[in-house]
């Protein structure tokens, strides 16, 4: 039986008449308006439509639609009689002029009229231009970027949490909101979008790239007792700093996001992410989490000797 000698409790003018105008001239002017207003909403030129879209010319509204969503393609908005359709996967952003029911012009636009920021084929998709805004505009924004829904649950302070993943870029995002308003929109990691990267046939990228495995001993200890486990360790660094680690017990895998003054983010696989205060010493690292001290070794000499200990 072993304690913990690391774990300390911490406290978590007027208007002037004009004479009218006469009938001709009125008309002439809401014309020349019309005219005006022609030449500024529609999409700019271009020799072609995009190859992949030129058979839509001409095509019934209705079955457009299907036709664009089949093809990699999310309606993003429309103005002005002009709909807007961004392709993650190209990194394209296509501008529709509808008339009388049916597609007149099919155009490549510039990517920012879609909400996009020029971005590419497989170059990763802005998500923190979103914070500030409404939660269904940016729920249609993510959706617009090539990002998928994996998870959503809200946690005890009210804040609605969705996951993200984006089968085109490799990226895991997490967006927070409360009170109509977006909290929170950054790169993070789940094991949900580890599932989704799986099904998809693909895997997720981290931010920093380096990433360092190796085992060690992890344990929880209640009541005095302590329980160890032989777990594994990766850890993921960016600018040469260690930003997350996933440990994984025998029955639960948990990731851990490290934060400024000693805190650290959990998440508990199926559980409401959480945070604690965290200590480390002598290649230990330990946290208090639902009145449980969970630690692991992590420094890798340190793991190295404590699971030659635990098989002997």
């Amino acid at each position: 039986m072993r304690q913990s000698a690391l774990f300390r409790p911490h406290p978590f003018q007027p208007k002037t008449e004009e004479p009218m105008k006469s009938t001709a001239s009125l008309r002439t002017v809401a014309l020349a308006v019309l005219a005006t207003s022609a030449l500024l909403t529609a999409p700019a030129a271009s020799a072609a439509p995009p190859g992949d879209l030129a058979d839509l010319v001409g095509a019934r509204g209705s079955s457009g639609e299907q036709e664009m969503q089949s093809r990699g393609y999310t309606n993003v908005t429309m103005s002005r009689g002009t709909q807007y359709w961004w392709n993650a996967g190209r990194g394209s952003c296509v501008g529709i002029r509808v008339a009388n029911g049916r597609y007149q012009s099919v155009d490549t636009v510039s990517a920012s009229r879609c909400g996009q920021q020029g971005a590419s084929a497989g170059q990763k998709a802005q998500v923190n231009d979103l914070i500030g805004g409404d939660p269904i505009k940016a729920f249609d924004t993510m959706t617009s970027r090539g990002f998928t829904s994996v998870d959503t649950y809200t946690t005890p302070d009210d804040y609605l949490v969705t996951w993200w993943y984006n089968a085109s870029t490799g990226q895991c995002a997490n967006t927070q909101s409360k009170n109509n308003r977006v909290t929170s929109a950054t790169e993070d990691r789940s094991p949900k979008c580890d599932e989704a990267a799986s099904r998809a046939g693909g895997g997720a990228t981290s931010a920093g790239g380096k990433t360092d495995s190796f085992d060690t001993v992890c344990g929880v200890i209640v009541d005095r007792q302590d329980s160890p486990y032989r777990c594994k360790v990766t850890d993921q660094y960016a600018g040469g700093r260690k930003t997350r680690t996933t440990l994984r017990f025998p029955d639960q895998t948990l990731e851990l996001t490290w934060r400024p003054g000693n805190r650290v983010g959990l998440q508990f696989e199926g559980m409401v992410p959480t945070e604690a205060r965290y200590a480390s010493s002598e290649g230990e690292t330990n946290w208090v989490f639902e009145g449980k001290t969970y630690y692991y070794f992590s420094d890798k000499d340190r793991a190295r000797s404590e699971v030659q200990r635990l098989r002997n």
